[in-house]
């Protein structure tokens, strides 16, 4: 009730992403169980047409009861919907890279990669956490990378799931901020076709909002920021993560997340400078009244600004306009 819709699949169950159709369906992507999941919704919560798919990589690397994490989404102009995020063998500590793509109906896509499986492994434990879709029909992926020195990851994938040999280094690139932890959590594609990725890097001292921009071929793109790299601490805040990003029009840059658990935001020039026409000197925080994280950003056609989350003193789901 109250616009609440709650769907038990399996004894755990957890929502990561979500899409929206033109008909309004309502598409929502998680795990369940150990298990990635696609579950379709009419508007009004209800399935759609059995209204779930799971998915097991079950592979010879990847046995019954490998260990998927699901945390982000993209879906095609096609309809079809790419699933990255992160697979772990039953037996074994091997952490890698996990893509999977549904037809629009939710069948598995068996043309891409293996039986519509995908798995990149660089240094035995990678994380996916957000995909986009190039115009093109490639498919860009940002995670991190590494054991001790965990680093930003940047991958792209033909249509087929084949990995890109032209862009990076071989499919792929790895960018280390100030040789401590970066995790790169969002991703945004320019109109240009440069690549942003964003998360939270070591700066040094301590965590902060980074973001780093990538030449349309994988490379660094050293015109941006610092060598291709930028950071933003709060003013105040002893505490930053940052899981939301985009790229405007005009290519200026939002990053949100949370700063000392409010809703923090900050906006890049498109050269990596802070916006200091945004907010206060380019960093907007509003306090939801409890512990406040954005997780998503959004733009409509009047140049507003729309961060959602989760926050408030019950931790309910929160959304915040700007101008």
């Amino acid at each position: 009730g109250d616009g609440d819709v709650l769907i038990d699949i399996g004894d755990i169950d957890n929502g990561e992403d979500l899409a929206l159709y033109p008909d309004g369906r309502i598409l929502v992507s998680g795990d369940s169980d150990l298990r990635s999941v696609v579950i379709r919704l009419w508007p009004d919560g209800s399935f759609d047409t059995g209204g779930q798919q799971t998915l097991g990589f079950d592979t010879a690397s990847f046995p019954p009861g490998s260990n998927e994490d699901v945390y982000g989404m993209a879906v095609q102009p096609d309809g079809r919907i790419v699933l990255v995020g992160t697979v772990t063998p039953a037996l074994g500590t091997e952490r890698d890279v996990a893509l999977a793509r549904f037809l629009p109906n939710g069948v598995l896509d068996t043309t891409f990669g293996d039986n519509g499986r995908v798995a990149l492994s660089v240094n035995n434990f990678e994380v996916g956490r957000a995909v986009a879709i190039q115009s093109d029909g490639k498919i860009v992926v940002a995670g991190y990378t590494g054991t001790s020195n965990i680093q930003f990851l940047i991958a792209r994938f033909h249509g087929n799931g084949a990995l890109d040999a032209s862009f990076g280094f071989g499919g792929f690139n790895v960018l280390d901020f100030a040789g401590g932890p970066d995790y790169a959590n969002a991703l945004g594609i320019a109109t240009d076709g440069k690549i942003i990725l964003a998360g939270s890097v070591f700066s040094g001292s301590s965590m902060v909002f980074g973001a780093a921009r990538f030449n349309t071929n994988g490379t660094v793109d050293t015109s941006f920021g610092f060598n291709g790299k930028q950071t933003a601490a709060f003013p105040g805040a002893a505490t930053h993560w940052a899981s939301a990003a985009m790229v405007q029009p005009d290519r200026k840059i939002l990053v949100g997340g949370h700063a000392n658990q409010n809703f923090a935001l900050v906006r890049f020039n498109e050269d990596g400078s802070l916006d200091g026409g945004f907010g206060s000197a380019g960093y907007t925080i509003t306090d939801m009244g409890g512990s406040d994280a954005i997780h998503a950003l959004a733009l409509d056609t009047f140049g507003r600004i729309y961060a959602a989350g989760g926050g408030g003193p019950n931790v309910d789901f929160a959304l915040t306009q700007y101008f």
